[in-house]
């Protein structure tokens, strides 16, 4: 609920997702949890459903804002997306700030826009925060690098010109929130960003959800597991990520564990990558020990994890990974599933803190042999599993992120205070707070 005393702000939030958004992380604390405290939210999004600058759409009880995009995959519409559609976005900004009263921008992940929306905030005198959530530029590159992408030389060169304008970004902003302590590190470190102006906003999970209300039989009855051991995974299965390493895994727990299936529910847009994986599969002869699960809409993957016994989260511990938080390995904990992680300096933290799971190296025999202990002690696994439910339900809730969001906020334009009983500072000019450049 929604501090007594403190008003009610307007926040706009610009996400680099378009709309329709399909993921819950975003949605669920602006669209939900922030607005049940009883703020206004409105989005500013992208859209190639949208036929004017401007438009207004509906989500869930928010307003969304549109900036067209051009339809179409090919290179050309990427071209003109780039170029021409995505930076009217910035146009939006003083308009919606005017007509909405906005109080506090936060950005995600967008580098030019970004910019922009920094710009308007000065000329308006409101706070503008950003948030770190993807190394965007850097995993780009890295594929276009590796063959998966092309043309490489417009990664490389968006890699050049874009990160020197995200660490300006980065350092004028007002606060900065990262998706990982890790990351909150090294923006203090070496981007200079004063230690009080930043703060990790890592993946979270909606408390409301009871792994007991769940319908994982039902998953398990329509994909034939029955009672099989279940091991999970789900997200990226497209380069730079090495799907090769699910193979091994799998491949090692079936020799220990015959009757093991492996549940893998893969993101959007990744089904050109599916024949692939299949053939590495069928080539280490365990193809009929996979489900390949299309993507669901997210508030049907619970019931997923629901199926599973135990949990996989296979991050490569390289630079472009020890920046993340995953969101799906979170996911995973709150709901009582066990999980086997890497050792990525988040994954680590939360399986040493929480008990949640088995932290190993990057290594499909470390992995294969975590899995096969956990299917075959299923006592130590459950209480694994609650273990690492209780840790998110206390640091990692949906409700506990939005606070430190509104926390925040009032810090930044003059209203902070000891919520425990303190009183409301008097109201200061917050363009102090901003490092000018």
């Amino acid at each position: 609920m929604h501090v007594a005393g403190m008003r009610t702000l307007n926040i706009l939030v610009v996400d680099n997702s378009e709309y329709p958004l399909t993921y819950g992380y975003m949605q669920e604390i602006f669209g939900r949890f922030l607005v049940e405290r009883g703020h206004s939210v409105t989005w500013l999004l992208l859209s190639k459903e949208a036929s004017k600058r401007g438009e207004s759409k509906r989500l869930g009880s928010t307003e969304v804002v549109l900036a067209p995009l051009k339809a179409g995959k090919g290179r050309l519409a990427t071209m003109l997306n780039y170029l021409f559609y995505k930076p009217l976005l910035g146009r939006l900004f003083p308009r919606v700030i005017r007509e909405r009263n906005v109080d506090v921008v936060f950005v995600r992940n967008h580098v030019r826009i970004g910019l922009a929306a920094y710009r308007a905030c000065r000329r308006a005198k409101i706070p503008f925060v950003y948030y770190l959530g993807y190394p965007t530029l850097e995993s780009h590159r890295t594929a276009a690098r590796l063959g998966y992408r092309r043309p490489r030389i417009v990664a490389e060169a968006a890699a050049l010109a874009g990160i020197p304008i995200r660490n300006r970004v980065t350092r004028c902003a007002d606060f900065v929130y990262t998706m990982s302590g890790y990351w909150a590190d090294l923006v203090v470190n070496e981007l200079g960003v004063a230690p009080g102006r930043v703060d990790s906003l890592p993946a979270g999970f909606d408390p409301r959800i009871d792994p007991k209300t769940l319908d994982g039989k039902g998953v398990r009855k329509r994909f034939g597991l029955a009672d099989r051991p279940v091991v999970f995974y789900m997200g990226t299965i497209s380069p730079p990520r090495d799907s090769s390493i699910l193979v091994a895994i799998m491949e090692r727990v079936v020799r220990s564990i015959p009757d093991a299936r492996m549940l893998l529910l893969y993101g959007h847009g990744e089904e050109r990558y599916l024949p692939v994986l299949r053939k590495k599969f069928a080539a280490a002869g365990i193809l009929g020990s996979v489900v390949l699960v299309p993507p669901v809409p997210y508030r049907e993957i619970p019931d997923y994890i629901a199926a599973a016994d135990v949990g996989l989260s296979p991050i490569e511990t390289i630079p472009l990974y020890n920046v993340s938080s995953p969101y799906k390995f979170t996911e995973m904990l709150g709901l009582c599933c066990p999980v086997v992680a890497s050792d990525t300096p988040d994954q680590s933290y939360v399986l040493k803190s929480s008990g949640g799971g088995v932290c190993v190296p990057y290594d499909a025999d470390a992995f294969a042999s975590a899995v096969v202990r956990l299917l075959s002690h299923p006592d130590e696994a459950r209480r694994m599993g609650e273990r690492g439910r209780d840790f998110v339900l206390n640091e990692r809730s949906y409700d506990i992120l939005a606070e430190k969001l509104e926390r925040c906020f009032y810090a930044l334009i003059g209203m902070e205070r000891v919520l425990s009983g303190g009183k409301p500072e008097a109201l200061r000019d917050h363009t102090a707070m901003r490092m000018r450049w």
